[in-house]
């Protein structure tokens, strides 16, 4: 999670020493990315994602799947409104 950048999902590479922006939030209301885990291969990466309503009273989580390359939508695998 790169805190630096809102919250998104970052990716460091290594060799290059460059960051990478793999999420965007959708909205300015404090949803983040936490518990992140790249795939084996390094193609994918799955995180838990927060969305916080306005009213910050019913959060939702969210599983999600990004691809590492490229530009990808992230895949909503699973959602929750309790944690």
């Amino acid at each position: 999670t790169d805190w630096t950048d809102g919250g998104d999902l970052s990716i460091h590479d290594t060799v290059t020493g460059v960051d990478r922006r793999l999420t965007a939030r959708e909205d300015s209301t404090g949803s983040y990315v936490d518990h992140s885990v790249i795939s084996p291969d390094g193609k994918r990466v799955a995180y838990m994602w927060a969305k916080i309503p306005p009213d910050r009273q019913q959060w939702e989580f969210q599983a999600r799947v990004v691809a590492t390359e490229g530009q990808s939508t992230p895949d909503v695998v699973y959602s929750s409104p309790q944690f």
